[in-house]
């Protein structure tokens, strides 16, 4: 998922809390499940786990025991993250990782797996959380929740929702059956704007026109919209060149650093354009096409020249735009499900751990 800029220092602390369980038991140790959400300082050098649950009273608490879905940062303050589960609801922090809280009223109004998460970029209290099928809406930071939408089937889970950083009242969803949805008013009522009819996986919106709009398509490459997702076209023949169609899309990503840039990573490799989608050239990767899949893709607030990629246990980076590669091995067995570079200090990654879902 790609997101941010606020400048923090150079400096963080990174202490590994007391163990407990997803039950919130102090006494049953999930420390060593290699579930939650792990930090890196040193762009994965090394990792701690990032696991303390903040609760009143004298003991810590912790959720090491969480299976992790999303992670997503609030465009306006980079300490400010949201964590979305598979069965427990939502975590958010406040101080970058050091305690989290739980929504507990959003499980209350709409309980189930956690598949998206979107702040306000001009009003951080305002925020849609994708549940299942359903769009639930906070107004005041947490405190409450409503549900503001929901598709015509529980089969047809929402898979992404992005904000207009234009225009913030506008707010897009998509789908997992490639159904686009648009509300103009900040959630209040929506409208079915298209349906591609190919399973999504991932919606991006440009930091150069809010009005253009990428969509990853599990099988059947990427997609663009030019109109604010009313219609869409296919940006395989666009790609033809490298290889193929790009099909089996892992992930897009859009530069906060340079409007109009964006990196596409498939079976086939990751591509780069300058121009929105419309032409695109190769970075080379250290493993060959279709030879390993990826699972998330991020590229630093600062600098489109430190890129991150995870396949597996594996963490790729470049600090020069793909001219040279380096893999770090990943804190964990299970598997990695996001990753979100810090938006004041890329230094810092965050990335989620899950179990293999049923």
């Amino acid at each position: 998922m790609n997101k941010k800029f606020f400048l923090i220092p150079m400096v963080i602390v990174l202490s590994l809390t007391l163990t407990g369980c997803i039950s919130f038991n102090k006494n049953e140790d999930t420390a060593g499940s290699g579930l939650g959400v792990f930090v890196t300082g040193d762009r994965g050098d090394t990792w701690i786990p990032k696991y303390k649950l903040m609760t009143p009273g004298p003991i810590d608490n912790n959720i090491g025991g969480v299976n992790v879905t999303t992670i997503e940062m609030d465009p306006t303050d980079a300490n400010a993250i949201y964590m979305g589960t598979r069965n427990n609801g939502l975590f958010y922090t406040y101080n970058g990782g050091d305690g989290w809280t739980k929504a507990a009223l959003l499980s209350q109004v709409v309980p189930g797996q956690i598949n998206a998460i979107a702040i306000d970029g001009k009003d951080k209290c305002s925020i849609y959380v994708g549940v299942l099928n359903k769009i639930v809406k906070s107004s005041d930071c947490n405190r409450t929740w409503q549900q503001v939408f929901n598709t015509a089937k529980l089969e047809e889970p929402i898979v992404d929702v992005v904000v207009d950083w234009f225009n913030t009242s506008v707010v897009y969803a998509a789908a997992k059956d490639g159904s686009v949805y648009q509300s103009s008013n900040a959630g209040s009522s929506w409208a079915k704007l298209a349906d591609i009819q190919q399973d999504v996986s991932e919606l991006q919106i440009s930091t150069q026109d809010s009005r253009v709009l990428f969509m990853t398509t599990v099988a059947a490459g990427l997609y663009k919209s030019v109109d604010g997702g009313r219609n869409w076209v296919s940006l395989n023949d666009n790609m033809a060149d490298f290889g193929g169609r790009y099909r089996s899309g892992y992930g897009v990503a859009v530069s906060r650093n340079n409007p109009g840039r964006v990196f596409y990573l498939s079976r086939l490799g990751l591509l780069q354009s300058a121009d929105n989608g419309e032409t695109w050239s190769k970075i080379e990767l250290l493993t060959g096409e279709n030879e390993v899949p990826f699972s998330a893709i991020d590229i630093s607030p600062k600098s489109d020249n430190l890129i991150f990629l995870i396949s597996g246990g594996t963490l790729y980076r470049t600090v020069n735009g793909g001219q040279t590669w380096e893999t770090k091995k990943l804190p964990s067995s299970t598997e990695a499900t996001d990753i979100n570079a810090h938006l004041g200090n890329d230094k810092l990654l965050y990335v989620g751990f899950s179990t293999p879902a049923n």
